[in-house]
């Protein structure tokens, strides 16, 4: 690398990007720069724009749910009352805690872990499940996405030239929501094997709005489980109910070679 730049403003950090183009990267706590070297992914890139200055370290809440900064912690995310205060966001604290070790935690932001375009991570199925937005600023203003469409390939995002990712935005999920994460690795420290994140809703005691992600190894970017939410919708939340899910999602997943 031949520069690495701390931004001041968002104003700095699109001048930067549209002054070195290709050449440059937007980074967060950095925590994946040396996988990225690694594998050769970064030979091209002279310049790296450090945007821990902007103010985006922070978890909002309100009417419309939660607003968190593409610089987050994911440590200071797991410690924030408002991540914590609802069943609905259970997805979210159990991927955070998943991750490991804590010195990564303390490092790695929440937009550099969905920038990354990773379906290996733990962020990306748990914001699909919970149908999380992104918000982009770029040279033509600013804009918001859903996160189903922000993934678009391994290590591609819908992210245009010149633009960086300023915030995640969780809706306010309806009463009676509750959501989990869970993953199998091949150790503590690894990425995901298979990860999978689940949102339901109950309504006059049956599921509703059931969402199953899957992450990992079953393709380029995370899954939802259409057929398996099929099984559990207006269905009551029995463990048989449960189980033909189950094994819906084992029938219709198609793992990747790793």
């Amino acid at each position: 690398m031949d520069d690495y730049i701390r931004a001041a403003t968002s104003k700095e950090v699109l001048s930067l990007l549209k002054r070195h183009g290709e050449k440059a990267r937007v980074v967060g706590g950095g925590t994946m720069l040396y996988e990225f070297e690694f594998r050769g992914l970064l030979s091209g890139v002279t310049t790296l724009i450090d945007i821990s200055r902007l103010g985006l370290d922070y978890v909002k809440g309100d009417s419309s749910g939660l607003r968190i900064g593409a610089s987050t912690t994911f440590t200071d995310a797991l410690s924030s009352r408002q991540v914590n205060s609802r069943p609905a966001y259970g997805a979210l604290v159990d991927a955070l805690r998943a991750i490991r070790p804590v010195q990564v935690r303390n490092m790695a932001t929440m937009g550099g872990a969905l920038s990354s375009g990773l379906p290996v991570l733990d962020l990306p199925p748990t914001s699909l499940a919970l149908r999380a937005k992104v918000s982009l600023a770029g040279p033509r203003g600013r804009r918001t996405l859903d996160v189903e469409d922000f993934f678009v390939g391994f290590l591609e995002t819908a992210l245009k030239r010149g633009e960086f990712l300023t915030e995640l935005r969780i809706p306010r999920p309806p009463a009676h929501t509750g959501s989990a994460f869970q993953k199998l690795e091949t150790n503590s420290v690894d990425w995901a094997i298979l990860s999978v994140a689940t949102v339901v809703t109950l309504q006059k005691g049956k599921v509703s709005n059931a969402r199953i992600v899957l992450g990992g190894g079953v393709g380029a970017v995370p899954k939802r489980a259409g057929e398996a939410e099929a099984v559990i919708d207006t269905a009551d939340p029995t463990e048989d109910a449960m189980r033909r899910a189950a094994e819906e999602v084992s029938r219709s997943t198609e793992f990747t070679n790793d």
